[in-house]
């Protein structure tokens, strides 16, 4: 038999993606889990800070509509940003739940379960629990939208386009060494993170500018729900 044709048969038989991923599922193995497990982690971070900015965000809506004025008339698109947040938020937790779910699947697999130690499921259940938390706090942040914002936000900027500042916590030291999530506009790069300034939000660690593709800006530190212009 010829190296081709065996290479022929070999690629014939050879499974297809989506029984690999099957596999994975059904009997993962401690990497695996792993790898699962860092990535659930991760996109909890970013539902976290993009959540973050979405409340504060809502929040100082909320503060306007009580103080009697027109919320959209102060000159800092925040109809603007809590559309681009909220959205970005409700997107951030759906696929934190999709991960975590398919952690809970892999963690109870059988081909793991004698790997793990306490640590191990402590960390597992811990993440979990964060992403929970995002679940219950995004519809509760639904729920208000509905209610409270949709009907005041007729006639207020849909885009945003400006730069505005972010918004601190009442506490400024828990801002401390925590991922925020921002809006970069002006179609230069968001750096040093080196992604387009196109208007999407994105999440970051520390201190942020924007400016060409050398990334040559001053990155100063920014807050959440803040939009960064050139």
């Amino acid at each position: 038999m010829t190296l081709l044709c065996t290479l022929s048969i070999l690629t014939a038989f050879a499974a297809p993606p989506e029984l690999d991923q099957l596999a994975v599922e059904l009997a993962p193995t401690l990497s695996e889990w792993s790898a699962s497990l860092d990535e659930t982690e991760a996109r909890a971070r970013t539902s976290e800070a993009v959540g973050t900015a979405a409340q504060r965000l809502q929040n100082a809506w909320g503060e306007r509509l009580m103080s009697g004025s027109r919320p959209c008339e102060p000159n800092d698109e925040l109809a603007a940003r809590m559309r681009v947040f909220g959205a970005a938020w409700r997107d951030a937790v759906q696929v934190a739940r999709v991960r975590s779910e398919r952690l809970g699947r892999l963690t109870s697999a059988a081909t793991v379960v004698p790997l793990l130690d306490d640590e191990a499921l402590s960390r597992a259940q811990q993440v979990r629990e964060r992403i929970s938390a995002q679940e219950r706090a995004w519809m509760e942040y639904r729920a208000w939208h509905g209610q409270y914002a949709v009907p005041s936000l007729r006639g207020c900027a849909q885009v945003v386009t400006l730069a505005s500042p972010g918004l601190g916590a009442a506490r400024p030291w828990l801002e401390r060494n925590r991922p925020v999530a921002v809006v970069a506009v002006g179609g230069a790069m968001l750096c040093p993170a080196g992604v387009p300034a196109d208007g999407r939000v994105v999440v970051i660690d520390g201190a942020a500018c924007v400016g060409d593709a050398s990334c040559a800006c001053v990155a100063a530190v920014v807050l959440p729900g803040a939009v960064l212009a050139p």
